[in-house]
């Protein structure tokens, strides 16, 4: 049996793994062979409780036992967390939309 892993990761344009929701969330994980990413975790803060989509390098991934979304809710908001089976050394285009 393989072994599961999470990684931090860099993102472009701010901290590893957390957004505040802003309606569709657009980044490039700059993955390398230094940092490799294996099984992604993110938070988007202030989500609310919509579904949500998922593409990586403009393909869509289905819900699914390879992408998986949950929320954490609270009095005033939503916030979203999302578990992505993914592995990469090198960097790609993450795309996440309401459903």
């Amino acid at each position: 049996m393989g072994m599961i892993s999470t990684t931090s990761i860099a993102l472009t344009d701010g901290p590893a793994a957390w957004w505040s929701f802003e309606s569709i969330v657009e980044d490039t994980v700059a993955a390398s062979q230094n940092n490799p990413v294996c099984n992604l975790a993110l938070v988007i803060l202030g989500w609310g409780t919509a579904g949500a989509s998922l593409a990586i390098d403009g393909e869509e991934l289905v819900q699914g036992p390879k992408f998986r979304i949950g929320h954490q809710c609270a009095l005033e908001n939503a916030d979203l967390t999302v578990w992505i089976r993914y592995e990469a050394t090198d960097p790609f285009e993450l795309t996440l939309a309401t459903r």
